[in-house]
């Protein structure tokens, strides 16, 4: 059984060497020495805070909070091994990621029953607009997605990306636009799965609910830059301006 090394706390002038002793006096080569854990929470800190220089760009935004994710990972890790907690987490490299990798398998395969259940949608009807998301679909080369219709005082459109494609239409929406508006809050919501914002948008909940959300992955950042980046698509290659619509919907 492993020596606890919880008697280091009290020597804080001597702290890294001390656990350093203790690992290796029970019995642990220094694989996990205290410079680690010391080192992989000061660089935790350093990618959590750095990521604030890059709000402007979402992707180097996230690539530094999920660096932050992993290096805190690590520090939890060693910090478990030298606190007596080495038979508990000997199995952790195995359940956390068995438990993200499930978590993100249940999301693509379970997401469009279950917004189904919440909402309890009807299916869409309309001929035109049903051919107009088909044609737009296989120009974009992705799988036609089921069109629904949900009741709900609050205009809104979203899609479900995963296993079942499905784009889920407010009847408070489809009351307050003609059919030309329509076919561009449809032609937006396709742009979302041929760019694969809701796979993404899975992903980063699945890695957020692994780390316990003490270091939040910026899920919202990342749908308001997807939500700029398609209206600025259609603006550019489509003539349609997103603001207008939105102006019809919320004025």
């Amino acid at each position: 059984m492993i020596e606890s090394c919880l008697y280091c706390i009290s020597q804080i002038s001597e702290l890294v060497s001390c656990t350093s002793s203790c690992l290796v006096s029970s019995g642990i080569q220094p694989s996990y020495p205290g410079g680690i854990l010391f080192g992989s929470v000061a660089l935790s800190i350093a990618f959590f805070f750095s990521a604030f220089f890059f709000r402007s760009n979402l992707k180097k935004f996230i690539g530094f909070r999920l660096f932050s994710i992993a290096f805190l990972s690590t520090a939890i890790f060693t910090a478990g091994l030298i606190f007596n907690g080495h038979f508990i987490l000997k199995s952790l490299p195995v359940i956390i990621p068995a438990v993200g990798i499930g978590s993100y398998i249940l999301s693509y395969f379970l997401s469009f029953y279950l917004v189904k259940f919440s909402y309890k949608p009807i299916q869409f009807e309309r001929r035109a607009l049903n051919s107009f998301s088909s044609r737009i679909s296989k120009r974009l080369n992705i799988k036609i997605p089921k069109m629904y219709v949900f009741f709900s005082k609050e205009p809104k459109a979203f899609v479900v990306d995963g296993f079942k494609k499905a784009i889920f239409l407010s009847d408070s929406l489809i009351e307050r636009l003609d059919d030309k508006s329509i076919k561009a809050v449809l032609l937006h919501e396709l742009y979302h799965l041929e760019r694969g914002s809701g796979m993404l948008k899975n992903l980063l909940s699945s890695l957020s609910r692994l780390n316990f959300k003490i270091l939040p992955v910026p899920i919202k950042e990342l749908d308001r830059y997807e939500e700029e980046e398609i209206d600025k698509i259609l603006l550019e290659r489509h003539r349609i301006n997103m603001e207008q619509i939105k102006m019809r919907l919320w004025g």
